[in-house]
Parts: structure tokens; C-alpha cells; sequence
């Protein structure tokens, strides 16, 4: 069991961020197949929300597990839930949807180039800074 945790947590810190996209935008496309006559109504209540607030939580859960918190991503949820959850003034339709899929593949990406390193050292922000010399071996002498 532990095994498989391990295996999921694995691929959710090396494919999550694009797993968001894929949620999100797989949802509005299911969403937009369902015009009638090209599929039944009735398969689901609305697929282009549900996508968007499900790519929103995989993404904030895939920011949890990251090394390197970004707090952007981790509150995504929220903004999901305040946007089509809530009542509100503005529309929830089709354009909103792809406005916010966009926005959180914007973050997903963000998330996956800023975010993944781990946790920088001190000898690895002094190297970056150019502090410090190398010496022969490549050791910071300083």
C-alpha cells in the first residue's frame, strides 16, 4: 500500500500540472459536447464546471506535495469556489470557463518550472550570488 502512495505521489509531483490542464480543459470540451444531438443531456450535470473546480484541487494538491510551496496555486481552490460554486453576478457559461482553465494552466505550468527544484542551500544561493571561489575540486572556498 505504501508502495502505491509513494508510486501516485511520484507521478503527481512529475505529470500533476499537466493533469490540471488536461481536467480542466477535458471537461469544457465534454461540456461542449453535450449540445443536443451530439450527446445526451442527462450524462452529467455540468462537466465544464466540475473540470475547472477538479483542476483546481489536483492542482493545489499537486503544489502540496511539491518541495517548494507556491502559494499561488495552493488557493486556486478557493478562486474556483468563489467563481462557480457561490452565487454571483457574472456568467459561469462556456467563455468563463476557458478564461479560468487558461488562467489555472498558466499556473500549472508556472508551478512546474518555479516550483519543483527543492529547497535551495545556502552554498547554492552563495554559488548563484557568485560568492565564493572555486577552488580545483569545485568545492566554494571562501
Amino acid at each position: 500500500m505504501a508502495g502505491e502512495i509513494e508510486r501516485l505521489r511520484g507521478w503527481l509531483l512529475g505529470w500533476g500540472w499537466l493533469a490540471v490542464i488536461l481536467v480542466s480543459l477535458g471537461g469544457i470540451a465534454l461540456d461542449m459536447l453535450l449540445v443536443p444531438g451530439i450527446l445526451p443531456v442527462s450524462l452529467a450535470g455540468d462537466p465544464g464546471r466540475g473540470g475547472c473546480i477538479l483542476g483546481t484541487f489536483l492542482l493545489a494538491g499537486t503544489a502540496a506535495l511539491k518541495p517548494r510551496k507556491d502559494i499561488v496555486a495552493l488557493v486556486t481552490p478557493l478562486y474556483a469556489i468563489i467563481i462557480f460554486v457561490l452565487p454571483n453576478e457574472f456568467s459561469q457559461g462556456l467563455l468563463m470557463q476557458l478564461l479560468f482553465a487558461g488562467s489555472i494552466a498558466v499556473v500549472a505550468v508556472r508551478m512546474q518550472r518555479k516550483f519543483s527544484s527543492a529547497v535551495e542551500t545556502g552554498e547554492e544561493i552563495a554559488r548563484a550570488d557568485g560568492e565564493g571561489e572555486e577552488d580545483g575540486d569545485g568545492d566554494l572556498s571562501g
